[in-house]
């Protein structure tokens, strides 16, 4: 909600890094964690004219993207995600789905609750399972006891470490009232539903 300019600005200030944050608050492992369902696509609908996936691809240990075009005419038509700095398709070891609560400031400007002290459900998609998780910007006992800052972390339910698999990240950010829901084996859908007073087109 910050003009363009203004955030160039804080950037410019904020360009050396802050001594007392540490960014070591998540745990990745190769070891594919026990428990999970299997899981080979993640199909991302958020509204007609603008859908996406994630495949699994075994070879890689990876989850690959495909989006659309907009266009009305081809709706649903997905096609591989490039990069174009490099020509490749947009792949990540670790693709994450999160509930937060999403507030409207105006119907184009909605504020996504990610202050510290919240935490809230989520999904781990990775090595071809997806695992219940959940996020959470509550400090932790390192926190506490150094005052040193930390960047979100991520959990199992029972309040242990959830374990990344090494590489990228991709976090995908929905509204509390969207959900996911298994289509087919393997194939899960994570439908997006706006909160009240949002713009939908």
């Amino acid at each position: 909600m910050l003009p363009l300019e203004r955030m160039a600005r804080i950037s410019e200030q904020n360009k050396k890094a802050n001594p007392n944050f540490n960014y070591t608050s998540n745990l990745f492992s190769d070891e594919v964690p026990s428990g999970g369902e299997p899981a080979t696509e993640l199909r991302e609908f958020w509204a007609l004219l603008n859908q996406s996936k994630w495949m699994y691809d075994a070879a890689s240990d990876s989850w690959w993207r495909y989006i659309d075009e907009s266009n009305p005419a081809t709706a649903g038509e997905l096609h591989p995600t490039i990069d174009r700095l490099t020509g490749r398709q947009l792949q990540f070891e670790n693709v994450i789905l999160m509930f937060a609560e999403h507030v409207v400031i105006r119907p184009t400007i909605v504020d996504i609750n990610l202050s510290p002290g919240n935490e809230g459900k989520a999904y781990l998609f990775r090595d071809g399972k997806m695992y219940d998780i959940k996020w959470s910007t509550v400090a932790t006992a390192y926190q506490q006891k150094t005052g040193r800052g930390q960047p979100m972390h991520f959990l199992n339910p029972d309040g242990t470490p959830a374990a990344l698999k090494p590489g990228k990240t991709w976090v995908i950010l929905y509204s509390l009232d969207s959900y996911l829901e298994e289509e087919d084996s393997g194939i899960f859908r994570a439908r997006f539903v706006p909160p009240f007073g949002a713009k939908l087109d």
